[in-house]
């Protein structure tokens, strides 16, 4: 039988560590299902047993935490909800964890957005992550940078880290620099900037985490999947205490956030 593992404060007070979070080189944190401590005899005890939800108890009062938050199941890329993002200028490594219901097939000429921003002069110009021709791709310009096959529904978490030049996709690093167009306030989550116009959106795609990190390894953003006091659907970034809802204004009923499980 396990017995309960409890973290004290300064204060002297105890609570229960309900999860734990173990992260690797990349800042990349997963879940420890299964935890055991030994005793001075060398005899191994069950001291946590976790069920597979992120850490509760980080969002202001009146919130609810949930898993993930989905940018909706309409057909209309300029109809799907986002969010602009903020700029952060300092930040030199970024990570998200999503995954998608999106379709991607090998010969697809469409670039199905997941964060960044687009331009035009004369051809398109992509930046961030998106999906194309059965990849996640990472993408710069006119460059689509493939970082790992596609599959619907699996989840990745992607880093990118502009100062040791190298972009990460579940565990698997490219040495290749991501540069840093991922830190303006140009970038939408669930989108790209600009895509109104005949971009894509990729549909249905769950957002479970998005951090940002300066070049000291502090945290300048952390994005929680969570519902505000007043029911709306979107983003809390724990660091900067700053709840970001959808930046679209479409009155079409595509237009909503879909959040995921609470979280306990």
């Amino acid at each position: 039988m396990a017995v309960k593992l409890y973290v004290g404060d300064a204060g002297g007070i105890a609570r229960q560590v309900k999860k734990l979070y173990v992260g690797d080189a990349s800042g990349v944190a997963r879940e420890v299902k299964t935890l055991y401590a030994g005793d001075g005899g060398g005899a191994a005890r069950k001291v946590l047993e976790a069920s597979g939800s992120a850490p509760a108890g980080r969002l202001p009062a009146g919130y609810t935490e949930v898993e993930y938050v989905q940018n909706g199941t309409g057909s209309t890329p300029s109809l799907l909800p986002y969010i602009q993002m903020p700029a952060k200028t300092v930040a030199t490594k970024f990570a998200i964890t999503f995954s998608s219901e999106q379709s991607s097939p090998a010969n697809d000429s469409i670039v199905r957005g997941l964060y960044g921003y687009r331009t035009y002069s004369s051809s398109l110009y992509y930046y961030g992550i998106g999906l194309y021709q059965g990849k996640v791709c990472q993408l710069s310009g006119t460059a689509k940078n493939s970082l790992i096959a596609y599959s619907a529904n699996t989840i990745y978490e992607i880093v990118f880290d502009s100062a040791a030049k190298t972009m990460t996709a579940n565990g698997v690093v490219t040495s290749k620099s991501p540069g840093t167009a991922w830190r303006s306030n140009k970038n939408r989550l669930y989108g790209q900037d600009g895509d109104e116009g005949g971009g894509y959106r990729a549909k249905q795609t769950k957002v479970y985490s998005l951090k940002m990190w300066d070049a000291d390894g502090n945290l300048v953003l952390e994005f929680v999947p969570c519902i505000d006091p007043s029911g709306a659907i979107g983003m809390y970034d724990v660091v900067g205490s700053v709840f970001y809802g959808n930046s679209n204004t479409s009155t079409h009923s595509a237009n909503k956030f879909i959040a995921g499980p609470a979280v306990s």
